[in-house]
């Protein structure tokens, strides 16, 4: 194998890496938000504006994580296609 492949090989596995790991701050950023929004501020149904700030901060939280999760797997494709530029750019692969 060459050193080539082996960067290319290096690269995916860290752009794997960086992509779990966006992922769970993601998932933590999406959680602490509906937590802070609703029980720890004690937002009720019935209440003025009780539910539609609870339910405002549900769907910004959830715009944020969706986006979150795009820009993750957006950021590991191209780490992919960047390493396999490489073995293009060098005739180890055709594809």
């Amino acid at each position: 194998m060459s050193s080539n492949q082996e960067t290319m090989r290096t690269a995916i596995k860290s752009a794997d890496k960086t992509k779990v790991d966006a992922v769970v701050v993601a998932a933590n950023s999406f959680q602490s938000t509906i937590a802070a929004s609703g029980i720890q501020a004690g937002y009720r149904n019935g209440f003025p504006t009780g539910f539609a700030t609870f339910d405002a901060a549900v769907k910004s939280a959830n715009t944020q994580k969706l986006a979150d999760l795009f820009a993750a797997e957006s950021a590991r494709q191209a780490a992919i296609f960047i390493a396999k530029d490489l073995l293009r750019s060098q005739g180890e692969i055709p594809f």
